[in-house]
């Protein structure tokens, strides 16, 4: 699969699991913080990506650094190639 086109379905699986965890936002890039994300919420995202894309697909750091959910999608799709690579 080509990079962006596995950024776009990341983009679309998280803006899903935002939505289950009642963060809502019509925006097409929404910061996870500014939506409501809090410290509880992003352990509950950070274990569905774990359990998805891979163990340390998602550092915490990382969501902190980079709240934008395309830059959580970024940092998802090259943390899970790395993953696979090393697997």
């Amino acid at each position: 699969m080509h990079e962006t086109d596995e950024k776009k379905q990341i983009e679309t699986w998280l803006r899903e699991v935002f939505s289950e965890l009642g963060l809502l936002s019509n925006d097409t890039d929404p910061d996870f913080f500014e939506i409501g994300g809090s410290s509880l919420t992003a352990i509950k995202l950070i274990g569905k990506v774990d359990s998805t894309y891979g163990e340390y697909a998602l550092p915490p750091v990382d969501l902190f650094e980079r709240p934008k959910l395309s830059m959580i999608a970024e940092t998802i799709c090259a943390n899970a190639a790395n993953f696979q690579q090393s697997a």
